[in-house]
């Protein structure tokens, strides 16, 4: 099960298990992810300027940090899969995906910020 394994501990309320499966979509942690992101999406694809849109995914990768979460990807070692934090750029990246992808911008207006 999704729990099974974080170097022996258990996945907390806050960290964002990266992948597809239904146990990881319906992980706390990837909710809370998924409804900052639904929050932040309308904000995020009205921005024109790159940097104004890192600042966002910034500020949720912050947020879900200072709480005591973690980003983590399922990785295989000596033949066991355990969960492993990924590295903050890549992470950051995640964020910036998640909230340019599903998003509906009927606005053909943008913002500079």
């Amino acid at each position: 099960p999704l729990l099974s394994t974080v170097s022996r501990e258990l996945l907390t309320d806050w960290d964002v298990p990266l992948g597809r499966r239904k146990d990881v979509r319906q992980h706390v942690g990837n909710i809370r992810f998924r409804r900052m992101i639904e929050e932040k999406r309308p904000e995020y694809q009205a921005l024109v300027r790159k940097g104004a849109k890192t600042k966002i995914a910034r500020t949720i990768f912050q947020t879900i940090k200072k709480m005591g979460g973690r980003f983590l990807d399922k990785r295989k070692q000596d033949g066991v899969e355990q969960w492993c934090d990924i590295p903050d750029d890549r992470a950051q990246a995640k964020i910036s995906q998640a909230l340019r992808n599903r998003g509906e911008n009927s606005s053909s207006e943008k913002q500079e910020d």
